[in-house]
């Protein structure tokens, strides 16, 4: 990750420890990715890329979870569900 990627991760976990629910994180995540989205043009490329975000959000949680539960020797350990 670059410096604004870290600068992003670290406001995120400020407001996830200040309390902010999580849910309302991903919220503002994703309008402030919806604002981003409106400026690319045209239309046509702007319909392709925001196609592409939404299949890139499954697989990429998936990437995550899988990443968080597995060791630095490549077991993966379940973890309780909530």
């Amino acid at each position: 990750m670059g410096p604004t990627e870290h600068a992003l991760a670290a406001a995120e976990r400020q407001l996830l420890e200040s309390g902010v629910p999580i849910q309302a994180v991903i919220h503002m995540l994703m309008e402030h990715v919806v604002s981003l989205a409106s400026y690319i043009e045209p239309p046509g490329v702007r319909a392709e890329i925001v196609k592409s975000l939404v299949a890139d959000i499954a697989p990429g949680v998936r990437n995550a979870v899988e990443k968080r539960q597995t060791t630095k020797g490549g077991i993966i350990v379940p973890r309780n569900a909530a």
